[in-house]
C-alpha cells in the first residue's frame, strides 16, 4: 500500500512517500518566489499530482485557519487545485494540531519539536532526500508524520475521503481511538 503525506506550501511543499509502512521517498516541490502566484501554484501541483499518480492514499494538512494572512487564499487555491487534480484517488485533509499532537502529544508544537520527534534513523533517511542538508527539511518532517498519522487512519479502518468529510475533519477523539488500538 502506498501513502503519500503532503505539507503544502507555496514556498516549499513537503512530500513524503511511504510503502507498506516504509519510507521510500520524501522531497520538496519548490516553487520560483519571483515567479506570479498561479505560475507557482501549477509548478507546485504539477509535482504533487506526479508523485500522487500511483498512491493508494493522500493526505493533506488542512488549511492553519487561525493564519490571518493574505497567502491563506493563495493556499487555499493550490490544496483546491491538488484536491481537483486528484479527485479519482483516496485523499483527505488532516487537521494541523491533531498532526502536531499525534507527532508530538502537544497540539501547539513548533517545526523543531516535529523534527525531534522523528526516530533518527527515518530522519537520516530525510536529510538523505534532502540532498544531505538540514535546511529547509521541516517541510519534509511535517510531511512525514502527514503521512505517519495517514498510515493509522487507514490501519484503523476510519477513512473518511475529503468529498464526503463535509466538515468532519480528523480530530483528537480520533486519535484516541487510533492510540487505543495500537
Amino acid at each position: 500500500m502506498k501513502i503519500v503525506g503532503i505539507d503544502q506550501s507555496i514556498r516549499s511543499t513537503g512530500i513524503c512517500v511511504f510503502e507498506d509502512g516504509k519510507l521510500v521517498y520524501a522531497t520538496r516541490a519548490v516553487s520560483e518566489a519571483k515567479t506570479d502566484h498561479i505560475d507557482r501554484l501549477l509548478s507546485i501541483s504539477k509535482v504533487v499530482v506526479d508523485i500522487c499518480k500511483d498512491a493508494d492514499y493522500v493526505f493533506f494538512e488542512d488549511l492553519p485557519f487561525a493564519m490571518k494572512s493574505p497567502s491563506i487564499r493563495i493556499l487555499a487555491a493550490l490544496l483546491m487545485h491538488m484536491l481537483i487534480e486528484l479527485r479519482d484517488k483516496k485523499c483527505t485533509l488532516l487537521n494541523p494540531s491533531t498532526v502536531k499532537k499525534f507527532a508530538t502529544g502537544h497540539g501547539a508544537a513548533d517545526k523543531s519539536m516535529m523534527l525531534n520527534s522523528i526516530h533518527p534513523d527515518e530522519f537520516a533517511k530525510l536529510r538523505e532526500f534532502n540532498g544531505g542538508v538540514l535546511r529547509n527539511i521541516h517541510d519534509m518532517g511535517d510531511a512525514y508524520h502527514i503521512g505517519r498519522l495517514g498510515q493509522k487512519i487507514v490501519e484503523a479502518g476510519i477513512f473518511r475521503p475529503f468529498k464526503n468529510l463535509g466538515s468532519k475533519l480528523y480530530d483528537m477523539k480520533d486519535l484516541e481511538y487510533i492510540t487505543n488500538l495500537s
